[in-house]
């Protein structure tokens, strides 16, 4: 039976997790402002953990509500079981059992209760009481052996100290008083509800309970939503109501969702008066003149007489909700309000009214005249901003009309912004509530002394002595310990906080407004006097092999203040990320320790599962080749990524030697096969092969950064150490037997365990000679490797005819060439690699069968390179290791060496997804957030993806997409983390020679000049782009030299894209230059010859100001900009060009500026661009302090000019866009024909 009314025994919810709370159908009342008309139900739960048992929320304070409770509990308890810990998720007193509480600790003596800071020292006021208190925090987390709570603080929901929780294990949602309903008559879950009668009744008092108790909260409600937005739930537990399950759950969150809706306030103000003998409605039309007279009316006014009977308390309220002014009228009638009018502003609130509304009180008297003062302090009781009040004394004379019509003007233009409220004014009458709050709340109580126990010791000695602060101009963050509120200020708060009303002695500093200064140590800043003793033991408590949670009790037992965080967030799209599903990242390189670090820097409550096929730690693979000569390095803490104790610290399950082998994205579940037996071949290397264990994983989001694979011929593949059969039943010895080669001197150069194989092989056998299949940054930087390592004869293979031909140029590559050959490395340059060879396909090279008389050329020993003689095959002896490489040419040449490393190319690792059917090109392709085109769920970063059309093996583009990737599968991805293609520079070191290469070298319309030194050995090249027409910009460049400080200007001068002028002057000597000479765009050009316009569009659309000037022009280069998602720029600048257009003065400027700020400059603006950060603060600076002109906004329009001019522009001319604009142009100008354009 699952009706709370007829079963009074515990209802069972799941295993272990059960219903015991108490029902109360005949309540009428409750909280003395909603009247109930089908009861209510006070829930608690109770989860049993296999190690502790956990009750949450108690119920109402009568003797039925509390022998229900006590019977439920009773039910699933024997009497040796006892409830270790009790959770409050709030304190309001009707769910504290305040008369009973002594006699249900009789039964639980030893219980713990858990409540944030707030909580607890209210609970300690209500229940008086010796009891244990545990104080949570947000991300606070605990463990009950096989059950967890983590906690989240989330004020005003609807009390300031009110938190949530959620059970991972059960899927289930504490939300406290949100979702809640006032239904005690029916069954306890929703989905068991089939009386169509009963199911509207409870989505009417859903919505009524949202009204009543959530409504002046609505911005808190909607931060609530958006923290419980990713978990995963099934059910949702409410305070009071149903148990919410199955299609319910997004049924209450789309009704909060609407209900929490913030109307958008608009120009208008609302006139409510009263009238005695007319003449305070005679006012109300001056006034009304008065505002509507301002900016053409810009102002609307809405009038409503308190004694007409239409103009309702709830209609009039009704009306409030979407003006920005509220005027009251009333005459005085015995030295106060008219009684109607009155009860208008009783209704007013602080959390609905407070800073939203411009509040104004009028009225005509006689004598005294006391209404409007009574009705302006009412107003600022509700935290309102006023003006002025206007009084007179009975009949409006001329100059009071005057007077009527200049107060209308002024409230109106305050309403648009464009005039402030008296700020003498204000700061008075604020002093003097703050004087008079001060002496009322001073009595018996002592309510000050009280909140001053939650300041830290020295926190409340500042507050005493407010010197202590300097006023530096440095802006702070000040917190108050009663809702979270924080304020801005560079001395401690002086007023109330604005949020709950609390006391200005509730303030307490927590650091800077700006981040820069927070980078002091949280020790440094207590020093200073800037923040409370943080408890660091608060979430220890995450071990269910822990004996018992008592020594971590004991620890945490607060009687002060503490917070959740020392670094303080103040925008709400930087909260705290609270989804908690469970991430897998499959490879733990470059890219999966990125999106780790990524996830866990915003996150705390996400599962996080890394799984690495190697057996070391991550590491940083671009130093593996200096690692290689010196082994050393390898042991080194640099050299990793993470180490064991950010793993254990940070909660991250960490499989090595383990390979993902299938994806079922169904059931959202990986397979892992791991490497856990260890055999030894006949050279004593450790070999990690699978005894045919697997492990299965579920995933809510999956990263693949699976990195890529050397470019190995087949006969390679074939005979590099594999570790895996193709079908999992195979034995042991059949996967030795298929999997590790006979051929231990073939090597790949990728991992760790490469290097140390070939580090090793060396250093045994002595090794003398090498051969090296690529001339690329791993070829030249492994050969050098070698060198040092004592080999002292090493080939270098490349299909290429010049070294690095993807970067360097002919005369670059010949340098190198030639460092390469000072250094005794043997190059074949244009040789391409077909099969290796033991000794015996060597001896049947020719015809297969071994003839004695046949010859074939052969590298010699010895000898240089390129350099063949003929030997008969029968003369040939092996060497140690022999191995020979097939070469193409018009012969057939034979290199034999002690090993071969292969130092190839790579490519995309998709393996595994086209497995699992993701879209794949030549990577896995993704879009902006690297989340698969595929699958939602599945994100991917680093060597294995594919974004429109572009791949990138660089470290840095593994590190920037494994960031993407691990914000946005927690979901904080905003566009100003989208991704942006860059061409990583080119650059090694070795020989004592730099190989630099950035920057665009590739178009062929870039002019350029080269400059070689007289001993051939440093050479610079350095590439032009034709700007305007005239001006040339340096663009890239390449290098090789010895000079470090060389490459550190080349960067410096092509990011800032210098001229030619100052680029030479700083970079080249005068007399070594000499002009490549390339045709530029001024070359003449046949007018009727289509085939060369499509070359060069430059002719047509020279500049971008000639482009927004062209018809279309706008219009395609925005759609251009779309599709490259940076519109906003081109938004902005245009935005920014009609603003300057106004006058300094203009009624709207102020309006406009703030429409700009929002929309563009704001941090987490819908359309934020990317500016310097010294012109945003400079910016947000202005709109604060309203100091607004019309070319305020000029810098941050210059950066957006540069960009759109050299990046956007640029590209937008090579695009189809260009193209199809200068078509249509062309025929419109009967430039060229229909004929012609079928040319394009």
């Amino acid at each position: 039976m699952t009706n709370p009314q007829t079963n009074k025994k515990a209802i069972k919810i799941k295993e272990n997790f059960y219903y015991v709370g108490a029902v109360d159908p005949k309540r009428k009342i409750f909280d003395i402002i909603m009247h109930l008309d089908h009861g209510t139900t006070y829930n608690s739960y109770l989860i049993k953990g296999k190690k502790k048992n956990c009750l949450i929320e108690l119920v109402r304070d009568t003797k039925d509500s509390f022998g229900q409770l006590m019977s439920r509990l009773n039910s699933v308890l024997t009497e040796k079981e006892t409830i270790d810990y009790l959770v409050f998720h709030h304190t309001e007193p009707d769910h504290v059992l305040v008369k009973y509480f002594k006699l249900f600790i009789q039964r639980f003596p030893n219980i713990t209760i858990l409540a944030s800071s707030v909580g607890i020292e209210n609970l300690k006021r209500i229940i008086n009481h010796d009891v244990k208190f545990l104080e949570v925090n947000s991300n606070f987390v605990l463990r009950l052996g096989g059950y967890s709570l983590r906690f989240q603080i989330s004020p005003f929901l609807h009390w300031p100290d009110t938190i949530f929780s959620y059970c991972t294990e059960l899927k289930t949602l504490f939300c406290c008083d949100a979702f809640g309903s006032h239904l005690g008559d029916t069954e306890i879950f929703t989905d068991l509800i089939t009386d169509e009668n009963k199911m509207k009744d409870l989505r009417q008092s859903q919505i009524d309970y949202f009204n009543f108790i959530m409504r002046p909260f609505k911005s808190y409600v909607q931060k609530f939503l958006k923290k419980i937005a990713n978990l995963d739930k099934e059910i949702i537990c409410c305070s009071h109501g149903p148990i919410i399950r199955g299609d319910h759950i997004q049924t209450s969150i789309k009704c909060y969702t609407e209900l929490s809706k913030i109307t958008a306030r608009e120009n208008k103000v609302l006139i409510v008066y009263g009238t005695s003998h007319g003449f305070t409605e005679e006012m109300v039309k001056e006034i009304k003149i008065g505002i509507e007279s301002v900016n053409e009316g810009a102002v609307k006014t809405v009038i409503m007489d308190i004694f007409n009977p239409k103009n309702t308390v709830s209609r009039i309220l009704q009306e409030l909700e979407s003006c920005k002014g509220l005027l009251l009228g009333s005459p005085t009638i015995l030295g106060d309000v008219v009684p109607h009018v009155s009860q208008i502003a009783i209704h007013l609130n602080p959390w609905l009214h407070g800073n939203k509304i411009v509040g104004g009180a009028f009225g005509s008297f006689g004598w005294s005249g006391e209404a409007t003062e009574n009705l302006t302090f009412r107003m600022i009781q509700c935290r309102m901003k006023v003006v002025r009040p206007l009084r007179v004394q009975f009949r409006s004379t001329k100059e009071d009309i005057t007077r009527c019509r200049k107060w209308g003007s002024k409230f109106s233009k305050i309403i648009l912004g464009v005039k402030q409220i008296d700020e003498e004014f204000e700061f008075k009458i604020r002093k003097l509530k703050l004087k008079l709050s001060k002496y009322l709340r001073s009595d018996e109580m002592e309510i000050s002394k009280v909140s001053n126990k939650r300041l830290s010791k020295f926190n409340k000695s500042q507050y005493d002595n407010k010197n202590s602060f300097k006023e530096d101009g440095k802006l702070k963050l000040w917190k108050c310990l009663i809702c979270g509120e924080i304020i801005k200020s560079v001395l401690p708060p002086d007023y109330y906080c604005p949020a709950c009303g609390a006391g200005p002695e509730v303030f307490v500093c927590i650091g800077f407004a700006n981040p820069e200064y927070n980078k002091k140590s949280k020790e440094k800043l207590e020093e200073e006097g800037l923040g409370l003793k943080i408890n660091n033991n608060i979430s220890s408590n995450d071990d269910d092999d822990n004996d018992d949670n008592d020594k971590i009790i004991q620890k945490n037992i607060v009687l002060t203040s503490s917070h959740e965080s020392f670094n303080v967030v103040m925008d709400d799209d930087d909260e705290p990320n609270v989804y908690t599903g469970h991430i897998v990242i499959v490879g733990a390189s470059g890219a999966g320790v990125s999106a780790v670090k990524a996830i866990r820097s915003n996150n705390s409550q996400a599962k996080i599962t890394l799984i690495s096929g190697e057996n070391a730690m991550p590491y940083y693979r671009p130093t593996l080749t200096s690692v290689l000569s010196n082994y050393s390095k390898s042991e080194e803490k640099e050299f990793f990524l993470l180490n064991k104790e950010y793993l254990v610290k940070n909660e991250i399950t960490f499989y090595k030697n383990s390979v993902v082998t299938e994806i079922k994205r169904k059931k959202k579940m990986v397979k892992i096969l791991r490497r856990t037996k260890k055999l030894k071949n006949t050279s004593n290397q450790e070999q990690y092969l699978i005894k045919g264990n697997s492990l299965k994983l579920n995933y809510d989001r999956l990263i693949l950064a699976v990195g890529s694979n050397q470019k190995i011929p087949k006969e390679k593949a074939s005979r590099i150490k594999t570790i895996f059969g193709k079908k999992k039943k195979k034995k042991v010895d059949q996967i030795l037997n298929e999997g590790i080669s006979s051929k231990l001197n073939v090597f790949g150069l990728r991992t760790l365990d490469d290097v140390t194989e070939i580090n090793s092989y060396i250093k045994i056998n002595s090794s003398k000679s090498a051969i090296i299949l690529g001339c690329g940054p791993l070829g030249i930087e492994t050969a050098e490797s070698l060198s040092k390592l004592g080999v002292e004869k090493i080939y270098m293979i490349e299909t290429h005819q010049i070294i690095a031909s993807h970067r360097l140029d002919e005369m670059g590559s010949s340098i190198v060439e030639k460092i390469l050959v000072k250094n005794k490395m043997k190059l074949f340059l244009g040789y391409e690699m077909i099969k290796i060879l033991d000794k015996g396909d060597l001896l049947n090279a020719n015809n297969g069968e071994g003839e004695s008389n046949s010859q074939v050329p052969i590298i010699e020993e010895g000898e240089k390179s390129k350099i063949f003689s003929n030997k008969k095959k029968s003369d040939l002896t092996p060497g140690l290791a022999i191995q020979s490489i097939h070469l193409t040419e018009e012969e057939i040449y034979y290199i034999y060496a002690d090993l071969i490393i292969f130092a190839s190319g790579v490519y995309s690792e998709i393996t595994l997804a086209k497995k699992c059917k993701l879209s794949c090109g030549r990577g896995i392709l993704v879009n902006e957030q690297m989340r698969s085109i595929s699958d939602e769920n599945i994100f991917a970063c680093g060597d294995c993806i594919e974004y429109k059309g572009y791949l990138d093996k660089s470290w840095r583009h593994s590190v920037v997409t494994g960031e993407i990737a691990g914000l946005a599968s927690i979901g904080v991805f905003k566009k100003k983390d989208k991704y942006v293609r860059s061409v990583p520079p080119y650059s090694i070191f070795a020989f004592g020679y730099n190989i630099f290469c950035v920057g665009n070298i590739h178009d062929k319309k870039l002019e350029s000049i080269n400059v070689k030194s007289s001993n051939g050995q440093e050479y610079l090249r350095l590439f032009f782009e034709i700007e305007n027409g005239i001006d040339l910009k340096l663009v890239g460049s390449i290098y090789v030299g010895k000079s470090a400080s060389t490459i550190v200007d080349l960067q410096k001068y092509i990011a800032a894209r210098a001229s030619y002028k100052s680029a030479v002057k700083r970079l080249v000597n005068h007399n070594q230059i000499s002009r490549i000479k390339k045709e530029n765009f001024s070359s003449t050009r046949s007018s009727d010859n289509f085939k060369k316009l499509k070359n060069d569009p430059l002719t047509i659309i020279p500049n971008l100001h000639s482009l927004i000037n062209l018809k279309d022009g706008l219009e395609l280069f925005r759609k251009f900009l779309v599709q490259e998602f940076s519109e906003e720029n081109l938004d902005f600048w245009l935005e920014i060009d009609n603003y300057k257009k106004m006058k300094n003065g203009h009624p709207n400027q102020i309006d406009v500026a703030k429409h700009i700020y929002d929309d563009f400059i704001s941090y987490g603006s819908p359309q934020e661009i990317n500016i310097n950060h010294k012109n945003r603060v400079k910016i947000t600076d202005l709109i604060r302090d309203k100091k607004i002109y019309n070319d305020m906004f000029d810098d941050a329009q210059k950066e957006i000019d540069s960009l759109l001019v050299r990046d956007s522009f640029p590209r937008f001319i090579k695009s189809d866009f260009a193209y199809s604009l200068i078509i249509m142009k062309k025929l419109l100008d009967r430039e060229i024909s229909e004929v012609q354009l079928s040319e394009y």
